[in-house]
């Protein structure tokens, strides 16, 4: 019987709050995977020699007078991070969940309008196997992936040098101060 309870244990999901989520994420890690979701994204044949995904529309449930649920669920598959785990392909089954109330700024202690969760499943069987506080995540994927589009469109392409270089930056909020934050090397 404990023996039976430490397998149970072992097989629990990890929990992974948001201050391990802030010392795990950097930004080479967070362009990389942002480029091999772009490179998924648009491999409509799902070629086996190519990253590729399935992504369904998010959902919205209305809370009324509060906010509101998304629901993003998504799997990647034959994708490499290799500045994560070298050449090994790796596939991912995951399901982001947000909530937006804007009352939460209100409360005491505020708390921020748009909150995120990621539930990450075994791409084999459909196990769960963690809940990830998503919040500083959707934040660094907002600007890993504007990076990583720039980078594509804008720099290969248009500049001619590390000194010629022009970008304009519109919008507010985190995503926005951490673009910036990298585009000027401050980190």
């Amino acid at each position: 019987m404990e023996q039976n309870q430490k397998q149970q244990h072992d097989n629990d999901p990890l929990f992974i709050k948001e201050a391990a989520v802030r010392e795990l994420l950097n930004w080479n890690d967070c362009v990389s995977a942002m480029e091999s979701a772009l490179v998924a994204a648009s491999n409509t044949k799902k070629s086996a020699d190519k990253p590729f995904s399935s992504q369904t529309a998010r959902t919205f449930t209305s809370v009324p007078d509060n906010g509101v649920l998304l629901t993003m669920p998504g799997y990647a598959g034959n994708y490499e991070l290799s500045t994560v785990t070298g050449d090994k392909r790796h596939s991912t089954l995951a399901c982001k969940l947000v909530t937006s109330f804007g009352g939460n700024s209100k409360l005491n202690p505020p708390l921020p309008t748009i909150l995120a969760t990621i539930l990450m499943f075994d791409s084999k069987t459909g196990s769960l196997k963690a809940v990830v506080d998503g919040t500083e995540i959707t934040a660094w994927r907002t600007a890993a992936v504007t990076l990583a589009a720039t980078k594509y469109l804008y720099y290969n392409s248009h500049a001619n040098s590390v000194n010629d270089r022009t970008l304009a930056i519109c919008g507010t909020g985190t995503q926005v101060i951490l673009l910036i934050i990298k585009l000027c090397n401050l980190s």
